[in-house]
Formats: structure tokens, C-alpha cells, sequence
């Protein structure tokens, strides 16, 4: 029979006292002090992250750690420092996001891991845009979206934002599938990727999702009780698949088009 003593219950405190000391500040970089098990997760901004972060660097520096219920995020607030680290290429692939890629966004080049797939997406688009005499090609439409930029802008300074999604949106639609944004209230296809990437925003938001914190968790099933994460997924990756299939249902009605001429 075991029989649990006062002293083993203060031993016991104190060495779970010692173990998060140490296993949450070894190592890191100075940030904001976090509490047992959750770490920093009460810390995290729910929107505006770069104003929190901003703040934080003029306490903590140009390298600010946090800790999400064990997992570490590096937070670099200094140009220089991370221009730094990119020469030294400390960058070559990404987080694994659990919440993205349940949403659909592991098969989008934005947030794919470095693998095979991933080079094979960079070598088509090099194909493409890999050179300055390749980038040539679409000077004209680069040209054209920034003077429609400023014609959106002026014509309505309180839509900013607005305009500038659309000329974004206007300038991948039109490299990538020739597609030609309307310019006469809103447009579809733009309206579907500010969605999309709306959403993105949300599930990459550090601390938004404990799946990705507690990775095990993406294996419940979406009925079970606490798994709206995975419900919400569900949601989320009819966007990407509208992303992907709309513009693509496009590409191929223009060019059964382009047949019958």
C-alpha cells in the first residue's frame, strides 16, 4: 500500500516548481512570464498581433519568447536581426500547422513543408516569374493594377483596404489564369480569396486552436464534445477548394472557348 506523506506532497510541489522553472526559462529568449502549463497563451492578442509584439519589444528587445503550453515562438521585433537570419537560410521550412491543414491549407505553396511537392510547386512557378526577363512579361499588367490601384483609392479613400485586396487579388488572378477582375463593385473571385484568407488569418493566430498545441487532438472525431476546431475545418476547406476549383472551371471554359473560334 502506498501511503502519500506531507513531506512527499511538498517534495512534489517543489520539484514541479524546480522542472517548470527551468523547462520554461533554459534557453529562451526574454519575454513576457507565463503561467504553469498554459505558458503564455492568456498573453497572445486575439487580433492587431504586430501592436502586442511591437510592445513587447521595447521591454524585451529585438527577440521576444513566448510559450504556448509547452511549444516556443520566437517573436523577431529587429529588421536586422532577421534579415540576418534569412541570409543564413535558419528559414528553410515552415511550422507545422495542424489547424491550417485540416482547413485545406497544407496543398496551398503559401504554408506547404519543404519536401518534394513543395519544390516541385517552386520549379513550375520559376518556369514563370523565375527571372527578371521572365517578370518582363507581365510588367504591363503590373503597370495597368497599380494605376486602377490609385483610381480605387481616390475614388473612395475610405476603401483603402478594399483597394488594395482587389489590386492584389486583380494582379495573381490575371498572371495566374488570365482571369480580369471587374471593376464595378465587387467581384467574386476576389470576394472568395479575401474569405479564404480571412479565415487563414484566424487559424494561424498563435494560441487560437489548442490542436495546435496538443497535436494528438486532431484525431477526435468531429461529433465529439469540445471538437468544434474540427467542425470549423470542416467550413474552412470548402473555401480552399473553391480557391482552387472556381478560377481552374475558368481556365478550362475559356480555353473550350478559344476552340470554337
Amino acid at each position: 500500500m502506498f501511503v502519500l506523506t506531507t513531506f512527499d506532497a511538498v517534495f512534489g510541489v517543489v520539484a514541479l516548481a524546480l522542472w517548470y522553472h527551468l523547462y520554461t526559462r533554459q534557453g529562451s529568449p526574454p519575454g513576457p512570464k507565463g503561467w504553469p502549463v498554459i505558458g503564455n497563451l492568456l498573453d497572445m492578442p486575439r487580433s492587431h498581433a504586430w501592436k502586442t509584439f511591437s510592445a513587447w519589444a521595447e521591454v524585451y528587445g529585438g527577440i521576444v519568447g513566448v510559450k504556448l503550453i509547452g511549444q516556443s515562438f520566437v517573436i523577431l521585433n529587429d529588421p536586422v536581426i532577421a534579415d540576418e537570419l534569412l541570409k543564413k537560410k535558419v528559414n528553410a521550412d515552415r511550422p507545422l500547422l495542424h489547424m491550417a491543414n485540416l482547413s485545406g491549407w497544407e496543398s496551398v505553396l503559401s504554408s506547404a513543408r519543404y519536401g518534394s511537392r513543395f519544390r516541385a510547386y517552386r520549379k513550375l512557378i520559376a518556369q514563370v516569374i523565375g527571372n527578371r526577363t521572365k517578370m518582363e512579361n507581365f510588367y504591363p499588367t503590373l503597370e495597368y493594377q497599380a494605376n486602377m490601384f490609385l483610381k480605387r483609392a481616390l475614388s473612395n479613400p475610405e476603401g483603402f483596404d478594399m483597394a488594395t485586396r482587389k489590386t492584389a487579388g486583380a494582379v495573381v488572378l490575371k498572371v495566374t489564369y488570365g482571369y480580369v477582375v471587374k471593376e464595378d463593385g465587387n467581384d467574386s473571385l476576389v470576394d472568395l480569396a479575401d474569405k479564404a484568407l480571412l479565415e487563414f488569418s484566424e487559424i494561424t493566430r498563435p494560441g487560437a486552436f489548442l490542436v495546435d498545441l496538443i497535436p494528438v487532438l486532431r484525431h477526435i472525431p468531429s461529433w465529439f464534445p469540445g471538437a468544434g476546431f474540427k467542425r470549423r475545418a470542416e467550413r474552412y476547406r470548402k473555401s480552399i477548394e473553391e480557391m482552387a476549383q472556381i478560377p481552374l472551371e475558368y481556365v478550362q471554359s475559356q480555353m473550350v472557348s478559344s476552340r470554337k473560334i
